[in-house]
């Protein structure tokens, strides 16, 4: 049943990148649809077998510059994807130790790339560490879900959400940046003017993977400080700074998408539109107080 969810989240991702890589590069549709395949079946294998998804973190952080924006966004997603499961199963078989120092560390290093995303223009190098910061976030629901002695639902709900979320991003910016055309953050200014509708729906993307309330995000996050303050208050102040921290890293971009001004007009093709709301209207639905933990408790 785990190995059936998780491949739904692949196929979920495998299917939006088909769809953005064909109207961009067909090629890269092709290597998706291959790397699918590929770590479906690693995933069908012994569970420490999915931790070769972890080369492809290190492969999207040391050669982005030398892989196009579709080949970016499969190494990254792919392996926040099957990281999370091959997390999940260590989760499930391992004993922790030291936890809440486990826990802090992380929170201190998630500050660091916090930090580093406000200060960065590099658009890969933005999504990179926003990547990096949401697998954490998985990381973080894990060890706290060991803790509590129950895996199911938060520790699936944190992938759930961020294939939901990630894809959505990834999906929206490359739309935005003419498939990495504008490399530069700021180049995305005026995207507002250019193309409403995929601006507004970023904005509303990274509303969510920022913890706003009303999004699919925001119920892990409350979930995460509400648990962890019964474990230590000390965990939940180290939360709270990281959420500030991450808002402002998002709401940098959400300034740079909504100010300027462009006289162009950029078109979308329909398919890969309606894709986006789709997407969207899920991460909506999923905002709703109790909704995803319902629908989780299927596979419990």
């Amino acid at each position: 049943m785990l190995t059936t969810l998780f491949g739904v989240l692949l196929l979920i991702f495998g299917l939006s990148s088909l769809v953005y890589c064909y109207y961009n590069k067909v090629e890269d549709g092709i290597f998706t649809f291959l790397m699918v395949v590929l770590f479906f079946i690693v995933m069908k294998q012994e569970w420490y077998v999915s931790a070769l998804s972890i080369s492809l973190l290190i492969y999207s952080l040391l050669f982005h510059k030398k892989t196009s924006y579709g080949q970016m966004m499969v190494f990254s997603m792919i392996g926040a994807i099957v990281l999370g499961f091959f997390l999940f199963n260590f989760f499930l078989y391992n004993y922790i130790k030291h936890a809440n120092f486990l826990a802090i560390s992380t929170l201190v290093f998630m500050c660091f790339l916090s930090i580093r995303g406000i200060f960065e223009d590099d658009l890969e190098k933005y999504l990179l560490i926003s990547n990096f910061i949401q697998v954490l976030f998985i990381f973080l629901g894990l060890i706290l879900s060991s803790i509590g002695g129950r895996l199911l639902p938060l520790g699936l709900t944190q992938t759930f959400n961020y294939t939901i979320g990630g894809t959505l991003l990834f999906l929206c910016i490359g739309v935005l940046s003419k498939d990495n055309r504008r490399v530069k953050l700021s180049q995305l200014r005026g995207s507002i003017y250019r193309n409403p509708l995929v601006t507004a729906s970023a904005i509303l993307t990274i509303l969510s993977l920022s913890g706003f309330p009303g999004l699919n995000m925001f119920p892990d996050r409350w979930l995460l400080i509400q648990k962890y303050y019964l474990i230590s208050p000390i965990i939940p102040i180290f939360l709270i700074f990281l959420t500030l921290l991450n808002f402002v890293m998002y709401s940098k971009l959400i300034y740079v998408l909504s100010s300027g001004e462009s006289k162009i007009k950029e078109k979308i093709p329909i398919i890969l539109g309606l894709l986006i709301i789709a997407l969207l209207v899920i991460s909506i639905l999923l905002g709703i107080p109790n909704t995803q933990y319902y629908i989780m408790e299927v596979f419990v």
